[in-house]
């Protein structure tokens, strides 16, 4: 018999060119006031605060990731502005606050944006409050702010993708040879993700010189 599975995906997904602009009204459905945003520095920097502009009505702080104090309660919605490092941030504060999180990446490159996890090195230096999960309640991918990051990230994300098909065959062989629990669903989306990438691989190269 196959084994019980449960997964947390985000409730609302909004991506294409000007997605930032239905932020308030992701941040309206939530009934929250007072918000942090957690971001990175010069680009990202500009457009977390473009999304506080966004935000105006409400008490909207910007804090760059290495500035935030888990210790600082108060906030009644986290968004995580960036790419890896600031996204991560905004996952722990989420998990540590239990306060809703809206996840809004800024380049390509961070393949955990749907993911409840954060990075290793961050799991590592937060063990003793246990296993870090924040899943986001939203998504917001603008792809003109996406597509104006450097295209080294670009490129980086794309490959990410691309990688997907040894992920998941690697996680096939583990299951088939060690027994280790395997979704069907989750290799799925995976290699959706890559075939997307592979179908449309002149446009993608073509984006960037």
């Amino acid at each position: 018999m196959k084994q019980l599975e449960s997964f947390e995906i985000p409730r609302t997904v909004i991506f294409g060119p000007g997605a930032l602009s239905k932020t308030p009204q992701v941040v309206a459905s939530l009934k929250a006031t007072k918000i942090l945003i957690v971001t990175g520095r010069s680009a990202t920097l500009q457009h977390a605060n473009a999304v506080a502009d966004l935000l105006s009505e409400y008490s909207a702080e910007v804090l760059k990731y290495d500035e935030v104090d888990y210790d600082r309660s108060g906030f009644e919605l986290v968004l995580g502005i960036g790419g890896g490092r600031p996204i991560d941030v905004a996952k722990v504060y989420s998990y540590l606050h239990k306060k809703p999180l809206i996840v809004i990446p800024t380049s390509a490159s961070h393949d955990g944006i749907a993911s409840p996890y954060v990075s290793y090195t961050l799991t590592q230096k937060m063990a003793r409050h246990g296993k870090i999960v924040a899943s986001p309640l939203a998504i917001i991918a603008d792809t003109s702010v996406i597509l104006s990051a450097p295209s080294r990230l670009l490129k980086a994300g794309t490959g990410d993708l691309l990688g997907k098909i040894i992920a998941v065959r690697d996680w096939q062989l583990a299951h088939r040879l060690k027994g280790e629990p395997y979704s069907e669903y989750a290799a799925h989306l995976s290699l959706t993700s890559y075939k997307i990438v592979t179908a449309n691989s002149a446009r993608i190269k073509n984006l960037r010189t």
